[in-house]
C-alpha cells in the first residue's frame, strides 16, 4: 500500500492597501497650488479694488515753479485789483460753527479746509488762485506737481497736487483733501488718495452742490457726488466750483503761467489774481486785519 498522499495548504496572503508614492503626491500638490494661484489672480483681475491711500506717485514741484506760483508779487495784486475780472463761481457766506485749528505753536486760528481731486478740470484752476491767495498768509512746502484728466474737457491741464503739501502761516491752518489721482486706472476708476473725516464730510453736506456727472471725483463716505473744488474759509465764506475758467489754461505750461504771474496783464494772471483777491478780502475779515502788509 502506498503512503497517504498530503498536502499543503497555501499560507494566507496578507492584503495591504496602496499607497501612491510620495513623488506622485507632492506632484499633485503643486498643481493644485498653482491652480489656486491663477484663480486668486483671477478674482483679482475682476474685482480690483481701488489702491489704499499712499500707492499712488506723488511728483514734487520745482522749487522755483512752486516759489513763483505761491509768492506773488504785491505789486501785481494791486494792479489787478484796479481791473478785475469776474470770477466764474463767486464766494458765499455760509453759516454755522467756525472753522478753526491750533498752529504749532498753540495759536488757535481760522482754518481753510480744501476739498479737491487731482483729475478734476476747475481744481486745477482754482489751485493757482488758493496758492497766490495763500501765499500771502504764509508758506508752502512739499508742493506736488499733477494734471487734470486727459479724459475730461479742456484736458490735462496743468496744476498742482496739495495731496501731501505742509502749510506754515501764524494766521491760518490749511486741511487740504485731494480725494482721487489724475490717471485712471485699468478698472477705469480714479484712484484714492486721500479721505474726509466725519465732520468735514458733513460741511461737505451742508454747503456742497452736488451733480449726477460721473466725472467729478467721488468723495468717500459721501453718498451723492459733490462738486468739486469745494473751498471753506472758516466756516464763514466758501465757494463751490472753480473762481477761474479751467480754459483759461488750456495750452499753456506751468511754467508759462507761474512766470507770468509777475506780469499783471496776462490773461492768465488777471484772471488767477481776480480770484486770489477775492480770497484774500475774506481771510482778511478771518484774520482781524492780519498780517497788516496784505490787509491795508
Amino acid at each position: 500500500m502506498g503512503e497517504p498522499m498530503t498536502t499543503t495548504a497555501p499560507s494566507p496572503q496578507t492584503s495591504r492597501p496602496y499607497r501612491r508614492p510620495w513623488p506622485t503626491l507632492l506632484s499633485w500638490a503643486i498643481v493644485m497650488l498653482v491652480g489656486l494661484m491663477i484663480l486668486a489672480l483671477i478674482i483679482v483681475k475682476i474685482f480690483q479694488v481701488t489702491p489704499k491711500v499712499g500707492s499712488v506717485p506723488y511728483y514734487k514741484a520745482a522749487p522755483d515753479i512752486a516759489q513763483m506760483a505761491s509768492v506773488v508779487p504785491p505789486a501785481t495784486f494791486t494792479a489787478v485789483s484796479a481791473d478785475p475780472i469776474p470770477s466764474q463761481f463767486r464766494l458765499f457766506s455760509i453759516s454755522g460753527p467756525a472753522l478753526t485749528a491750533t498752529t504749532s505753536s498753540g495759536r488757535r486760528v481760522p482754518k481753510v479746509l480744501v476739498v479737491m481731486s487731482e483729475n478734476c478740470t476747475g481744481c486745477a484752476a482754482e489751485r493757482w488762485a488758493l496758492l497766490a491767495a495763500l501765499g500771502r498768509f504764509g508758506t508752502f512746502t512739499n508742493l506736488g506737481y499733477t494734471t487734470s484728466s486727459a479724459t475730461v474737457a479742456p484736458p490735462s491741464l496743468p496744476s498742482f497736487s496739495f495731496r501731501e503739501v505742509h502749510y506754515h502761516s501764524r494766521y491760518l491752518v490749511l486741511r487740504a483733501v485731494e480725494l482721487q489721482g489724475s490717471f485712471r486706472e485699468g478698472n477705469g476708476r480714479y484712484p484714492v488718495t486721500g479721505h474726509l473725516t466725519r465732520a468735514e464730510q458733513r460741511i461737505l453736506v451742508a454747503h456742497d452742490q452736488y451733480s449726477p456727472s460721473p466725472v467729478v471725483a467721488q468723495a468717500p463716505g459721501i453718498a451723492r457726488v459733490p462738486v468739486l473744488p469745494f473751498v471753506d474759509l472758516g466756516g464763514r465764506m466758501a465757494v463751490v466750483g472753480s473762481q477761474v475758467a479751467p480754459s483759461m489754461f488750456l495750452g499753456a505750461t506751468r511754467m508759462a503761467i507761474a512766470s507770468g504771474l509777475s506780469d499783471p496783464t496776462a490773461p492768465t494772471t488777471v484772471a488767477i489774481i481776480s480770484a486770489a483777491n477775492e480770497i484774500v478780502r475774506s481771510l482778511c475779515h478771518l484774520t482781524g486785519g492780519q498780517p497788516a502788509t496784505v490787509c491795508r
